[in-house]
């Protein structure tokens, strides 16, 4: 069975405005909180809103990755830093060492 209209534009709503309650929401769209909590037990309603939010968060990946990518390319060291460690770049780190000057050489004879 196909999502009405209404139960549509709750999920709209619900995507975006994530920090609104279901009050809230259903008195934007006209219908009451104990429909809405009815709605979102239907496994149909529940994939659509996962789908929707997915495409959402895939929507701000794209847009955190090209605000990266600029400031990188602007000459931002920690956006570079950022970048270089997610893309597996292994840190280095400085090592100091003290090397004797003495050289020791045993030969046996035989």
């Amino acid at each position: 069975m196909a999502l009405k209209a209404r139960q549509l534009t709750l999920i709209e709503e619900l995507v975006a405005n994530p920090r609104i309650t279901d009050v809230e929401c259903g008195k934007r769209i006209g219908v009451n909180r104990n429909t809405i909590a009815e709605w979102k037990k239907n496994p149909e309603f529940q994939e659509e809103l996962r789908a929707r939010i997915r495409a959402k968060w895939e929507d701000s990946e794209r847009l955190a990755v090209e605000t990266m990518q600029n400031l990188a390319n602007e000459g931002n060291f920690n956006a570079a830093k950022y970048i270089l460690d997610n893309l597996g770049y292994a840190h280095t780190q400085k090592v100091e060492a003290a090397l004797s000057t003495d050289i020791v050489i045993n030969i046996e004879e035989e």
